[in-house]
């Protein structure tokens, strides 16, 4: 009876490491790849979209598809904080105590309305200067990547939540 149980905890020993182990393991690389692609790309789309001083269908589409190429689904946030400088006043309900000084300040414009620009309901061609979301120099332009499925790596050692997350942001250099 034990050479019978020594032999099937052998077998499966074998097993794990023959097969389950290999398996999770190209899982893992698959994941870090995924990471490095998303890393790329949301690069590549803030470092074009801050040097042009706009963001275009064409732009953002390549960004997409080059992150979607890893087979994850991700959740896209765009984030454009508009440069707003705002007057300093000892009483802001009285015009005439303005102190001569301006705060920094920033508007933020989020997904929904950056994609009615590059993307409205009407007949212009894709590469349309109309769709472009156009942004001035010193303004900051922001995307956050994250997955929203769970991976195979994740399915075999029972992870939850996102796998890969990537925030990346820069200012934008040129006016669009």
């Amino acid at each position: 009876m034990n050479d019978y149980l020594s032999t099937i905890t052998a077998i499966i020993l074998c097993v794990l490491l023959l097969f389950v182990f290999p398996v999770y393991e190209t899982y893992q690389m698959l994941d870090r790849t995924s990471d490095n692609i998303v890393r790329d790309a949301a690069e590549e789309f803030v470092s074009t979209v801050c040097q042009k001083g706009y963001v275009s269908p064409a732009v953002y589409n390549d960004f997409m598809q080059k992150i979607l190429a890893t087979r994850n689904n991700y959740e896209v946030e765009l984030v454009h904080r508009k440069y707003s400088p705002v007057p300093d006043y000892d009483d802001p309900a009285n015009a005439a105590t303005f102190k001569g000084t301006f705060s920094v300040g920033y508007l933020n414009h989020y997904t929904g309305e950056i994609m009615k620009v590059m993307l409205p309901n009407t007949a212009a061609p894709i590469g349309d200067v109309s769709r472009e979301y156009k942004m001035s120099t010193g303004d900051y332009f922001e995307v956050t990547i994250t997955s929203t499925n769970r991976t195979q790596a994740q399915l075999l050692n029972g992870q939850t939540g996102a796998r890969i997350y990537y925030h990346r942001g820069g200012l934008v250099r040129n006016s669009g």
